[in-house]
C-alpha cells in the first residue's frame, strides 16, 4: 500500500515539473512579427550612431510604418504587405519613445518583448 502511495505521488511531482517547464519555454514564433518589424527599422538606421539617437529611431518607425497622421487620422505604410506588421505598427506609432529607448541602448531584439 505504502509503495502504490509512493509511486503516485512521485508520478505527480513528474507531472508538476513537466508542465512547468512548458510553462518557461518561449514560442520561438510568438513575436517573430514583432522582431522582424524591429529588424526592418533597425535597417532603415543604415549608421552606427544613428542606432543610438533616440530621435532617429523614432523618425525610422514613422517611416516605417506609416503614410501619415495619428490616432483615428492614423494611415499605414502602403510597403507593408502583411496585415500583422500593419497591425504591430498600429502599437508601435503611439509608443516610439517607449521603443526607441531599449533600441538606442542595443538591446537585442529578441529581449525587447
Amino acid at each position: 500500500m505504502n509503495a502504490l502511495f509512493f509511486i503516485a505521488l512521485l508520478c505527480m511531482i513528474c507531472m508538476v515539473v513537466e508542465a512547468k517547464k512548458k510553462e518557461r519555454t518561449p514560442d520561438p514564433k510568438e513575436c517573430e512579427v514583432c522582431i522582424q518589424n524591429l529588424e526592418y527599422i533597425d535597417a532603415l538606421l543604415p549608421e552606427k550612431s544613428d542606432k543610438r539617437d533616440r530621435n532617429k529611431i523614432e523618425a525610422a518607425i514613422g517611416k516605417h510604418c506609416t503614410k501619415s497622421g495619428f490616432g483615428s487620422e492614423w494611415k499605414p505604410n502602403p510597403l507593408l504587405k502583411s496585415p500583422k506588421d500593419v497591425k504591430m505598427c498600429y502599437y508601435f506609432e503611439p509608443i516610439k519613445k517607449s521603443v526607441s529607448a531599449p533600441f538606442s541602448m542595443g538591446m537585442p531584439k529578441k529581449k525587447g518583448k
